[in-house]
């Protein structure tokens, strides 16, 4: 399965090819109000509105310091939705065999983003669901604040 391998903080994260859109350099992400604490924001795609993932948040992680213009936006198709997850560094496309991916160790099964954990020639990465980002309750509240945002 061809994938784009990315990193945050210390973490490679893999998303599915098929579900990547497009990579960007990171622009200023505008605040969405009255959305779920798991959205950063919002940014312009060429006159397209997106919804900015944290993944830091939905990770567990630290949260990111304000946005470096080292980073890059990842457009992604998750879910029915098209949204942008913020990561410090797109690395490369990468072959990751199915069968190589295993199911989530212990330490990263509370993430249910996570489809599994793969070992690549210079380590592992983990391999991420972009459709489980955001669960139901998540999206209604979202859809809500892109409908007053007029977004």
């Amino acid at each position: 399965m061809l994938s784009l391998i990315t990193r945050i903080h210390d973490l490679r994260l893999a998303f599915p090819s098929e579900s990547v859109v497009e990579i960007h350099r990171a622009v200023s992400i505008m605040a969405l109000p009255g959305a779920p604490r798991v959205i950063e924001g919002t940014v312009d795609v060429r006159g397209i509105v997106l919804p900015v993932i944290d993944l830091a948040e939905r990770l567990g992680l630290a949260p990111r310091p304000v946005i470096s213009a080292d980073e890059h936006l990842v457009v992604l198709r998750a879910g029915g939705r098209t949204v942008a997850v913020r990561v410090e560094e797109a690395e490369s496309l990468e072959d990751v065999d199915a069968r190589a991916v295993r199911e989530g160790e212990p330490i990263l099964a509370a993430a249910r983003t996570v489809a599994g954990v793969a070992r690549l020639g210079d380590g592992t990465v983990t391999v991420h669901d972009p459709a489980a980002f955001l669960g139901q309750a998540e999206r209604e509240a979202l859809e809500r604040a892109l409908d007053d945002a007029g977004a």
